[in-house]
């Protein structure tokens, strides 16, 4: 692998979102102020920062995959010495730089407050749906480098988008959840641990599979 070129190509992505990941970044802690004014002002500020990081997911992927295959300009990135395998890994790297950075920043921050609260029987539950979104890159990121159809990738977004309004209520109806998550005390119980453990093991099967996925191919993005 070429490592100055291939951290060339991530650092000029970076570059092209700094202003996405800035805006990302400005809104979540715009809402996150929101969150010790009582309860309605907490509901309103974690659905913004939420919203905050599913509009930047998705301007990612539009911008970094979609937009660069309509606009043709990975065929001139593969003139470069650097394989096609290689060119979609820096995709991906620049990706999770741009994504990552503003989700550990909006949710340390959710979490922060949270625990300087009285309610700090709601941080597992936070932690909970805070690790929905790795597992909504990663699948949203396979499928727009597995396929080259935008269906797929517009697809599990719209999935993803609508599922999110399911899983949080689902969580709440949990007996050991509903019970713990307003108490002074961080209980971590075995039915959210199993639903972390989903998250993570899919979310990384997911990733995998697609990078593996692109030895396979002849053409990348």
């Amino acid at each position: 692998m070429n490592n100055n070129l291939f951290w060339n190509l991530v650092l000029k992505d970076l570059r092209l979102y700094r202003i996405m990941i800035g805006v990302a970044v400005a809104a979540g802690m715009m809402a996150l102020t929101l969150l010790p004014q009582g309860s309605i002002a907490f509901f309103v500020g974690s659905s913004l920062a939420l919203c905050a990081l599913i509009i930047l997911l998705i301007t990612l992927v539009q911008m970094a995959v979609i937009g660069e295959r309509k606009s043709q300009t990975h065929y001139f990135m593969l003139s470069l010495p650097i394989t096609g395998r290689q060119y979609v890994f820096a995709k991906i790297v620049a990706m999770a730089f741009a994504f990552f950075v503003p989700w550990l920043l909006i949710g340390g921050g959710a979490l922060l407050l949270i625990s300087l609260g009285p309610v700090k029987g709601f941080i597992p539950f936070a932690v909970t749906v805070l690790m929905y979104f790795p597992l909504y890159f990663a699948c949203v990121i396979a499928a727009a480098v597995a396929r080259k159809a935008e269906a797929w990738s517009m697809g599990v977004i719209v999935f993803f988008n609508i599922a999110i309004n399911m899983f949080i209520p689902g969580l709440l109806r949990i007996p050991s959840v509903a019970t713990t998550a307003n108490g002074p005390v961080a209980i971590w119980t075995p039915e959210l641990l199993l639903v972390l453990a989903i998250e993570i093991v899919t979310a990384t099967a997911v990733l995998v599979f697609a990078l593996w996925s692109q030895g396979k191919k002849t053409e990348y993005l």
